[in-house]
């Protein structure tokens, strides 16, 4: 006969009374606990097989883009070493050193309209600047920059709602759009517009208290990284990254 525990779930008993379930994790104890009151163990963290992981690396041109993208699939392939095996595709899509001559590095520049979508999309970006290059293929993006509004453009209300129409998110519209953000906001405008479209503002920065609360749901770094991300790297930029994973069993740094 399952007994009634005061706790909901395994996941609720460890966020509340997270040493008492550290202690029962480290005897073992934790699967005759679910199963005397009913509870389920946490999920599994996905297996990765070198099927998943060559097929996710198959989406990525490089290794960097890789790492900044695929990043559990790439820590598999490094621990089970798969990496060159899965990479081939990547060194056949790299550039010679000897590739990014003056012209193609010109030639290539004209296909972005700024500088920053240049250096998201291109190595020429980089050997550009190494060689002196980056102004003479930036030239076209100067010229398209000086297409500016004119003077008091975004102080009619009218302007502003009709730009705030063309962004998919109050992010998107911030960053493409900046002086008719700065405008709804020095006009009292940002309200209604966030009722209109269901968009929120940011949410105010992530606390260290915060943080370890995260960090206590989880048994492994690996896995606390994979289910709450912001708060993981909120950690280790506050500093207390040590304190929030010290009760973790070491999977990742």
């Amino acid at each position: 006969m399952i007994e009634k525990s005061p706790y909901k779930s395994l996941s609720e008993w460890r966020e509340i009374n997270p040493h008492l379930f550290m202690r029962a994790y480290r005897k073992g104890w934790l699967d005759d606990l679910c199963d005397n009151f009913g509870w389920v163990r946490f999920k599994q963290r996905k297996k990765w097989t070198f099927e998943n992981v060559f097929n996710d690396a198959l989406k990525f041109p490089t290794k960097t883009k890789w790492v900044e993208n695929g990043y559990h699939s790439y820590v598999a392939a490094q621990r089970y070493g798969w990496i060159d095996e899965c990479s081939k595709h990547m060194v056949l899509l790299k550039k010679p050193n000897s590739y990014w001559t003056k012209e193609r590095c010109i030639v290539d520049a004209l296909l972005y309209p700024t500088k920053s979508e240049w250096r998201k999309n291109s190595s020429a970006y980089t050997k550009a600047k190494r060689n002196g290059w980056f102004d003479e293929c930036t030239e076209h993006m100067k010229i398209l920059g000086r297409k500016q509004k004119p003077a008091g453009f975004w102080n009619i209300k009218k302007n502003v709602f009709s730009e705030v129409e063309k962004h998919p998110t109050i992010a998107n519209w911030k960053e493409k759009s900046f002086g008719s953000y700065q405008s709804a906001t020095r006009n009292n405008w940002l309200e209604e517009i966030l009722n209109l479209y269901g968009w929120a503002l940011s949410k105010p920065p992530i606390t260290e208290n915060e943080c370890f609360k995260s960090a206590l749901k989880y048994e492994r770094r690996g896995e606390w990284l994979e289910n709450d991300p912001s708060y993981y790297y909120a950690a280790k930029k506050l500093k207390c990254y040590d304190k929030c994973t010290k009760h973790m069993t070491r999977t990742h740094k």
